[in-house]
């Protein structure tokens, strides 16, 4: 099965640091919103409910001075390309378990058990909808334990916290082997976030028998495709 449709190509421009990640790809099931074009343009706002969840989840991790990091979707827009989600991604050092769901506890969140020892969701009761949530995650490999300990300040909004490096973000999608994670691979490349070899280097070192699919996938997604450049700035729906 490809990655994406072949009927409509995406949108591309050039310009600014180069690539959009504004995309028209399609997949049943998978939708995305727009995204900014990788200089920040801004879409649209966090959702309120992801908004309290990340703050809150400050307030309680702060404190203990805890290794963490925030991947997924909210790394992104760190990072400077948006989509919608329901969640934050929390990945947290195994050895600041029992601390961190204590602290999450004692702000209000309340715990499920999702595979323990390695993942719990935090939801705020209030917001009677379990896909608003933070995923506590304690991962036990690569890439996600060299991603906490190369953790780098970020922001989303006016919100501070610590994310993954473009890089280790993209190798934690890449691994996780879900469509919407490639489409996000392939969101954070045409906004030029990445460069494919400092990646495949990366996972040569880790994993060497999968770099022949890492280059599969940067080649479909980087096939030439016919269209025409636009205008650089604020892209519209």
């Amino acid at each position: 099965m490809t990655l994406f449709t072949r009927g409509r190509p995406p949108r591309m421009q050039t310009g600014g640091r180069g690539r959009t990640a504004h995309l028209t790809w399609r997949i049943p099931g998978v939708s995305f919103p727009p995204m900014t074009n990788g200089r920040g343009d801004k879409t649209g706002t966090l959702d309120p409910r992801v908004r309290e969840l990340l703050q809150r989840f400050n307030k309680a991790v702060g404190p203990l001075r805890a290794a963490y990091a925030v991947g997924g979707a909210l790394a992104m827009h760190a990072h400077g390309v948006r989509r919608e989600t329901t969640d934050v991604d929390a990945f947290i050092a195994e050895k600041d378990r029992a601390r961190v769901l204590q602290a999450l506890r004692g702000e209000g969140f309340s715990i499920a058990t999702i595979a323990a020892p390695f993942h719990y969701a935090a939801y705020i009761p209030a917001h009677a909808d379990l896909d608003y949530r933070v995923d506590v995650l304690f991962p036990a490999g690569e890439p996600e334990a060299s991603g906490i300990q190369t953790a780098v300040d970020g922001r989303v909004e006016d919100i501070p916290v610590r994310v993954f490096t473009v890089e280790m973000l993209v190798l934690a999608k890449f691994y996780s082997d879900q469509v919407k994670d490639r489409l996000d691979i392939a969101l954070m490349y045409f906004a030029g976030l990445f460069e494919p070899g400092t990646i495949r280097c990366l996972l040569s070192n880790w994993d060497c028998e999968r770099v022949p699919e890492w280059d599969s996938l940067i080649e479909e997604v980087g096939r030439p495709r016919k269209s025409r450049p636009r205008p650089a700035g604020p892209l519209k729906k």
